[in-house]
């Protein structure tokens, strides 16, 4: 028989059953598929046992019966012992609460000695049981630990995806923003597919569950097979959480939320006859799972920084500069051209139309010294009567100030590079000369100009002035 035809039939909950099982005292077949068949005679054994035990009969007791190393009227006789001497003595109980009841006296009042008369010394009796039947203890009410266990393992999937795109890819998340959060997702599920199983079947935990002290088994003690480890996390991930669908995903946690309430155990466990075991709440778990989160999302934020890192550092040669202006231009955007090693420009796409009404790149001046590598970059332009309308290059000169600064220094000089580079070139006047040190590179701009009008960031030719004429260099260099 099934264990709902069994459940029902013997009058008893399924927990308990499977308690009986682990502790040895029923011994069911198994059917091809690994389900359980019971039969006749372990009915008959669970019946036995239910009935010993709303006697008050313990479990070692009970395994001794079936072993044949006691016999039933011999426990019964002691049992029998038990509950005479156990009556007794709430007899005498029940006689001392009617007397102090009938003396009419308070608390302040009550005299101990006068009701405390001697008792003979009681037989030892058998442990007390908290509840006939259920000798396994309830499950644990623990779904916002569940919940959050999985929130921490989602956390931790979601890194090797997100190291690919940032590493690998150099993917500029602030751009690709909307994409990459559903790339992410995507790649979240299938790594949860594909790790959580392998961490059920050799652990019984996943990370998350390992902090909030659950851990997921057999009936038996013994821990999942990779196949039933897999089948559940499908079931999870499509019953609990419809793959974390918008809308969709929170009526599934909702309606799991549901069913776990009624039957303190989900579909996927209670189906597949599996044991949730949960170790009782303490302050670690919740700090475990903060500092895991903020691990994270730190090393989330680590590896979006990581991305936009120039390839090449230490001293450049002119190709190792150009890879580097490119890689942040298109980091940045998707650049109409770019920067070759003679400091000329080339379309980026020689197939498109490009319609540039800046006027184009800036001229660039590379200078390498004997040695091949880049000692100076120069950008310059010029402006005249004809020039209606010239903007600040503040974006010229960082792309500039980043790819060849990653020549003076290594690998963890991009983090400067990158965030406090550019806000010191921020904080220049625009249209206005200034020399500006910082690390072991030093850039320099020049500025001339006549008949012009200055606004902020542009230049607009001043039609009263006689003439209209300008230039703009931007100079970086080594420090000396």
């Amino acid at each position: 028989m099934t264990i709902r035809e069994l459940l029902d039939a013997a009058g008893m909950d399924r927990t308990t059953v499977y308690y009986y099982e682990k502790e040895g005292l029923v011994h069911p077949a198994r059917q091809t598929n690994g389900y359980r068949d019971y039969s006749q005679t372990d009915l008959t054994e669970l019946q036995r046992i239910k009935l010993l035990r709303r006697l008050g009969v313990p479990l070692e007791e009970i395994r001794a019966l079936q072993a044949g190393e006691r016999q039933l009227s011999d426990t019964l006789t002691r049992r029998l012992a038990e509950l005479e001497c156990q009556q007794a003595r709430t007899a005498r109980d029940q006689d001392t609460c009617r007397a102090i009841r009938d003396a009419g006296v308070g608390y302040r009042e009550l005299d101990p000695n006068r009701f405390a008369a001697p008792q003979p010394a009681p037989q030892p009796l058998s442990p007390r049981e908290p509840e006939p039947f259920r000798d396994a203890p309830l499950p644990l009410w623990c779904p916002w630990r569940r919940y959050f266990a999985r929130a921490l393992d989602m956390a931790i999937w979601s890194l090797p995806f997100l190291a690919f795109v940032t590493l690998i890819c150099h993917t500029n998340i602030t751009r690709h923003g909307t994409l990459v959060s559903w790339m992410d997702l995507a790649a979240s599920v299938l790594l949860t597919l594909a790790l959580e199983p392998v961490c059920l079947h050799l652990w019984g935990a996943t990370p998350g569950k390992m902090v909030f002290g659950l851990r997921v088994e057999n009936a038996d003690g013994t821990r999942l097979t990779w196949s039933q480890a897999m089948a559940r996390t499908r079931r999870v991930l499509w019953e609990g959480t419809a793959l974390y669908l918008p809308l969709v995903s929170l009526w599934r946690m909702y309606k799991s939320y549901q069913e776990y309430t009624d039957y303190r155990a989900n579909g996927w466990d209670r189906e597949e006859e599996y044991h949730y075991i949960v170790k009782p709440g303490h302050w670690r778990q919740n700090t475990g799972f903060v500092l895991g989160m903020i691990g994270c999302y730190g090393l989330s934020v680590v590896l979006v920084l990581m991305a936009g890192f120039v390839p090449h550092t230490g001293p450049l040669t002119a190709q190792q500069f150009a890879d580097n202006y490119n890689f942040l231009a298109r980091y940045n955007g998707d650049p109409a051209y770019l920067l070759q090693p003679d400091g000329s420009w080339a379309e980026s796409d020689p197939y498109s139309y490009v319609v540039d009404f800046s006027g184009g790149p800036l001229p660039m001046t590379i200078e390498t010294g004997a040695d091949g590598f880049v000692e100076s970059v120069t950008l310059r332009e010029e402006w005249d009567r004809e020039t209606f309308l010239a903007f600040w290059p503040e974006y010229d000169m960082q792309l500039v100030s980043i790819a060849f600064g990653a020549g003076e220094g290594g690998w963890w000089n991009n983090w400067g590079l990158l965030y406090s580079l550019p806000g010191r070139l921020e904080k220049q006047t625009a249209f206005e000369p200034f020399t500006l040190a910082w690390g072991k590179v030093r850039m320099e701009c020049q500025v001339e100009m006549e008949g012009f009008l200055s606004g902020d960031p542009y230049l607009m030719v001043d039609e009263t002035a006689p003439r209209s004429e300008g230039w703009f260099t931007f100079t970086i260099r080594g420090a000396e």
